[in-house]
């Protein structure tokens, strides 16, 4: 994989395109500052990846003070772009040599702000939609959300993600409760990312050993 940077003038305009979907304040479930952080930690990956360092604290100062500044695009995303835009973003937060630069509080952050960008998504009745890699939900009534690991987008590969042969219990959880279904997603995602890092993981040494690497 590679890391490309988000300039921090398109980072201010997934800003602005999320606070005409949906409340965008201090102290709400989607906290303007998220943004900057997913910026600093776009940043940070890059140079993990390419410069086998994290920044110092006068690049991270750097970054923070340009951005600060820095002037939205005239480049406005409705909520499936945006959606998109997120899920690239997040991408290249992830460095090459595997390093996840968004953690703990931010990462919360994160995944409130892809909640509620999903949200105006999913139309009732419609597809499942991407959360994340293992989590996808859908409404199939106004009152119900179903979540799964199958990724509608992968045609005649598609198929439910197994954990040692099995579906994950909470394969399919279906709920009035919005709260409980997304709280449900993203235990189902996780699982099943754990369960797919460490088969990655084996397949990778596995190679290594038949090639001698190892």
């Amino acid at each position: 994989m590679s890391v490309i940077v988000d300039r921090a003038e398109e980072v201010k305009a997934y800003l602005a395109s999320a606070e005409d979907l949906f409340p965008v304040e201090p102290g709400g479930p989607v906290d303007p500052a998220i943004f900057e952080r997913l910026h600093l930690a776009n940043h940070r990956a890059y140079a993990i990846s390419y410069e086998r360092r994290d920044l110092t604290e006068e690049e991270t100062q750097l970054i923070l003070a340009y951005y600060a500044q820095a002037k939205p695009t005239a480049d406005r995303y409705g909520p499936a772009e945006l959606l998109k835009k997120l899920h690239r973003l997040e991408y290249h937060c992830w460095s090459n040599g595997g390093t996840y630069t968004v953690q703990g509080e931010d990462e919360e952050a994160r995944r409130r702000l892809v909640v509620s960008t999903a949200l105006e998504v999913m139309g009732v009745g419609g597809p499942f939609v991407k959360l994340a890699d293992f989590g996808f939900m859908r409404r199939p009534t106004l009152e119900t959300f179903e979540i799964s690991s199958r990724d509608p987008n992968l045609g005649h590969l598609d198929g439910i993600y197994l954990i040692d042969g099995k579906p994950h219990p909470l394969e399919g959880f279906t709920t009035e409760h919005p709260v409980a279904a997304f709280q449900a997603l993203w235990g189902l995602h996780d699982a099943c990312q754990a369960h797919w890092t460490i088969e990655h993981r084996k397949a990778l040494e596995a190679e290594a050993r038949k090639r001698g690497i190892l």
